[in-house]
């Protein structure tokens, strides 16, 4: 069946309230900075082809029609990615299903072992943000038209999007786009999708005059309203780099937020050294989280070459208090730099610069997921990032897992082996295991495991389990292997379990 385009009078509705937001349990420290490769068939008609493409004749080299925003679903197997698209003059989301992976958490790599993606890892159908006003001689009315969908924050089954216009200038000189510049509005917008069947967009939003939204967060405080964080750091007057906070007028959501003088701003934050400093960071997504204890919020940005996960304490003075009127917002707010993550994203595989997010699992996991800018070869690019696995609660040979590094010390480039019932854990030839760019071939330095009582994992010094190396021996506990101190390093070409 072909992806269908769901138009945007078909969407609107109310939407139920959504439940309590899932605490995550553990910070970004201990992630792989290198990330596990998904990737997903794009499934764009015929049509649309050149659409999300880096082109230069085809699609203006890409310019502003990118991949902006990513946010992994509540739902198994799903993924939603934001897109800016002024070729066809509409924000909308691309909304994917990983049927592989819909029993998986984490999801790790789709193709690891095959390097070609499932078939059916692939667009599920496109939805419509914005359709710009008709005028009588049915052309757009082109001042009104917000086309750059920006980086996604989800709550449950609401995900939330902002749309902004972004004027000429931006453009690669030479580019031809009918917008002409134009005070800089923008606005957020909800989507209920607790059935995906049927997406519901709610009627109501955020609208900012003359200021841009380029990224939006989104939880919910122990008063039972929601919080809204909208990031701007490109608005033209005044060039102010800041977070605007929007407190829900209603515990249950509809999308209606309390404007004007409610709005909290915060335009600086506390470094690590506790010195108040101004933001100059550009962030293409961030995201709320709720921990235990308290609120944290995530940047995703590029600086040079480097792509920067900035981690904060959202403190919230009094979050339990309930407003008494409409007028009332949130109370004093700031933001304390707790960490800062240099990840190991490459050009195809992810970029900090455009579709990225991060996702809580329902045991309070933390996982980052971050995408390409654009389609390639018909294809859809992202990674994720986590924390080391851990032991399984009901240790099986099908709940068993092997963890693969490129570098010692659990460090480098990784793939990783779950599920080892059925000889699914052996591997013939570790040359068409495949890590981002590279095969797996002679390059495993170190592992970690976790395997059942009895059970045993050999590995072999050549393809189709020759000249064995080495085993795994399985205790029920998690164990961690140099290969490189045992002098195996660099020889690692096949391996599997031995009955």
């Amino acid at each position: 069946m072909d992806p269908y385009l769901m138009d945007e009078d078909e969407l609107f509705a109310a939407g139920p309230t959504s439940p309590d937001p899932i605490e995550v349990l553990h910070p970004i420290d201990g992630f792989n900075k290198y990330g596990e490769l998904l990737v997903v068939h794009s499934n764009f008609s015929n049509d649309r082809k050149w659409r999300y493409t880096n082109h230069p004749n085809q699609n203006n080299s890409g310019i502003q029609n990118h991949f902006q925003g990513l946010q992994r679903l509540y739902h198994d197997g799903y993924v939603a990615i934001s897109g800016s698209n002024w070729r066809d003059k509409r924000s909308e989301i691309l909304l994917y299903e990983l049927v592989s992976k819909q029993k998986s958490n984490p999801w790790l790599s789709n193709v690891a072992l095959e390097k070609k993606p499932p078939l059916d890892d692939s667009l599920h159908y496109t939805i419509q943000l914005y359709k710009p006003p008709i005028r009588p001689d049915n052309k757009p009315i082109r001042d009104r038209i917000l086309w750059h969908g920006g980086g996604m924050d989800t709550l449950e089954h609401i995900l939330a999007i902002p749309i902004e216009h972004t004027p000429n200038p931006d453009l690669k000189r030479g580019a031809k786009i009918d917008v002409p510049d134009h005070p800089d509005n923008s606005a957020v917008r909800f989507l209920d999708l607790s059935d995906l069947s049927k997406p519901k967009l709610h009627t109501n939003g955020i609208t900012r005059d003359n200021s841009r939204a380029g990224a939006v967060g989104l939880t919910r405080l122990p008063s039972k309203f929601y919080l809204c964080g909208v990031w701007s750091d490109a608005d033209k007057k005044p060039k102010k780099t800041r977070l605007d906070l929007y407190l829900s007028l209603n515990k249950t959501f509809n999308g209606k937020f309390r404007h004007g003088s409610a709005i909290r701003t915060i335009d600086e934050y506390f470094d690590i050294d506790n010195k108040s400093v101004p933001f100059d960071q550009a962030y293409q997504a961030i995201n709320f989280i709720k921990t235990p204890n308290e609120y944290l919020m995530v940047g995703f940005y590029i600086k040079g070459k480097d792509h920067l996960l900035d981690l904060f304490k959202l403190n919230i003075q009094n979050p339990d208090t309930i407003p008494n009127s409409k007028d009332e917002g949130i109370g004093p707010c700031s933001l304390q730099l707790i960490h800062s993550v240099n990840f190991k994203c490459r050009k195809k595989y992810c970029s900090f610069r455009a579709a990225s997010g991060s996702f809580t699992d329902s045991l309070g996991n933390l996982i980052l997921y971050s995408g390409d800018e654009w389609k390639r070869s018909e294809k859809i690019y992202f990674s994720e990032f986590r924390r080391p696995l851990i032991r399984p609660k009901r240790l099986t040979l099908g709940t068993s897992w092997i963890e693969f590094y490129s570098k010692a010390e659990l460090k480098g480039l990784t793939f990783t082996i779950v599920d080892l019932s059925n000889n699914r854990g052996n591997i013939q030839n570790f040359k068409k295991v495949y890590a981002r760019e590279k095969d797996f071939g002679d390059k495993s330095w170190s592992i970690r495991y976790c395997l059942p009582n009895g059970i045993k994992y050999r590995l072999f010094e050549d393809h189709d389990y020759k000249k064995p190396l080495h085993t795994l021996d399985g205790t029920g506990k998690v164990e961690i292997v140099s290969l490189k101190a045992l002098g195996y390093h660099k020889k690692l070409s096949s391996a599997k379990i031995i009955t």
